[in-house]
């Protein structure tokens, strides 16, 4: 690996060609252009150079086979923690309906979400927020992209949070169910694929903050609303640092 990544770096210096348009420049083109940030594009080419590397040892034929299947990749970074928790509240709303969140990383550095857009089952764009205590960057990848890579590439990058992605755990996430909805004062059924039979259920108000969490010791789980106040909250699927599932709960009494 210590001669592969400063290699790819070299390509990517020698190149002349270009990102073609990305999630980035598309939905964060102010703060792209903006001095104050750092931005870096690596183009397709660099990737394509990939094909061309043969790797010596299992690390870097793992990282090479995540090079294959990028076509370019985006990160706008700017430092400063105060910046860093603003900014990311802000980037949250910037994509539009096309991209969906996939999990949302959480520790005490900061937040980090990944939100992606598929395409006949094939996952064509990621953009992975992050912010908190060390500052800001948002990174725009694209090309046929399997999720299971992307810790991989997120170490190479240094997006720290990303490290503790669970592409399973976020995959999962999307089986998740619950009924009734809405609740009242009977208990609340959430139904768990196997994946996340160890999760943390969790309830949350309208401020964020947390009013109920259970273990899940299975793939069934039954949650009490009784002593929840008629409103709406937030139903919440955790596992490890991956909240890799978030919907509206309604109660009503």
């Amino acid at each position: 690996m210590k001669k592969l990544f400063p290699l790819m770096m070299l390509i990517l210096v020698s190149s002349a060609a270009m990102a073609q348009s990305n999630p980035i420049d598309r939905y964060f083109q102010d703060w792209s252009s903006d001095t104050a940030f750092t931005k870096i594009t690596f183009s397709g080419k660099m990737f394509e150079m990939a094909n061309y590397v043969d790797a010596e040892t299992e690390e870097e034929k793992e990282m090479l086979e995540t090079f294959r299947m990028i076509k370019g990749i985006c990160v706008v970074m700017r430092e400063g923690a105060d910046f860093g928790e603003q900014a990311f509240i802000q980037a949250r709303k910037r994509p539009d309906a096309k991209f969906e969140s996939l999990v949302v990383i959480e520790d005490q550095r900061g937040k980090a979400e990944v939100l992606i857009s598929e395409a006949n089952g094939t996952v064509e764009e990621v953009i992975v927020i992050a912010g908190g205590k060390e500052g800001f960057a948002v990174v725009g990848v694209w090309g046929d992209i399997e999720l299971n890579k992307l810790a991989n590439l997120a170490r190479e990058m240094q997006v720290e949070m990303m490290k503790d992605f669970d592409a399973d755990a976020a995959k999962a996430g999307k089986d998740v169910s619950f009924f009734p909805n809405p609740a009242g004062n009977g208990p609340l059924t959430v139904d768990l694929p196997t994946e996340l039979k160890d999760a943390r259920v969790q309830i949350f108000d309208q401020q964020g903050r947390m009013v109920t969490e259970q273990r899940a010791t299975g793939t069934r789980i039954q949650l009490s609303t009784a002593e929840l106040t008629q409103g709406t909250y937030i139903l919440a699927v955790t596992k490890g640092n991956n909240r890799v599932f978030s919907e509206q709960l309604i109660i009503q009494k």
